[in-house]
Order: C-alpha cells, then sequence, then structure tokens
C-alpha cells in the first residue's frame, strides 16, 4: 500500500517548533514517537526525520514537496508526503507532481 499525507508544516509543525521542543507530550511527540529532540535543529529536520521512520518501516520510496498552497507573504503551508514499498510507486508520485510554479503539467 502506498501512503500519501499532508504534512500541516507551516500551519502548525514551522509555527510551533520551539513550543515542541520545550515541551513533552506535545502533538509533535505523538506525530514522531520515540527519542528524536536531539535530531531536531530547525523545522526541516522533523520532515527528515519523519521520513527515516517510515523508511524504517519498509517503505524504499519516501518523498515530500511542497504544493502551491501557500500564506499572504507567499511561504508554502502544507507538505505532500509520499511512500511507497515498490518502485514503480516512484513513477507516479513523479508523473502526477510534475508541474510548474503555475500549475501547468511539465512536459515528459
Amino acid at each position: 500500500m502506498d501512503l500519501l499525507m499532508n504534512i500541516q508544516f507551516g500551519m502548525d509543525i514551522k509555527r510551533n517548533f520551539q513550543y515542541y521542543l520545550k515541551k513533552h507530550g506535545t502533538a509533535l511527540d505523538h506525530f514522531l514517537g520515540g527519542s528524536f529532540r536531539e535530531k531536531l535543529k530547525d523545522p526541516q529536520d522533523v520532515l527528515k526525520v519523519y521520513k527515516n521512520l517510515i523508511q524504517g518501516l519498509g517503505y524504499s520510496t519516501v518523498e515530500y514537496r511542497d504544493i502551491p498552497i501557500t500564506n499572504m507573504k507567499n511561504v508554502p503551508m502544507y507538505f505532500l508526503f509520499f511512500a511507497s514499498r515498490h518502485p514503480r510507486g516512484l513513477d507516479f508520485w513523479k508523473k502526477i507532481t510534475a508541474r510548474d510554479q503555475t500549475g501547468q503539467l511539465e512536459m515528459f
């Protein structure tokens, strides 16, 4: 089974990052599980840790990219996170996400 998840990066992880590092038992603790704090230096590290966790479950392909949902400052707010155990999953992922900034499909 492939996984496709919407990660609330800008709306939660980035906005609350310092709070999550100071407190225990937060939503980020539940999201990542286990010990992870020593690996987190900035919000982007959360995605890297999560990617490693998913790979540890046997998903050979784990990709994430921002999608064009931005705030008023044009900062990406969400990430689409894709994981597949089959190499063909990566082919499908690349095809469905091959769009330029205007939303136009890219040429293959």
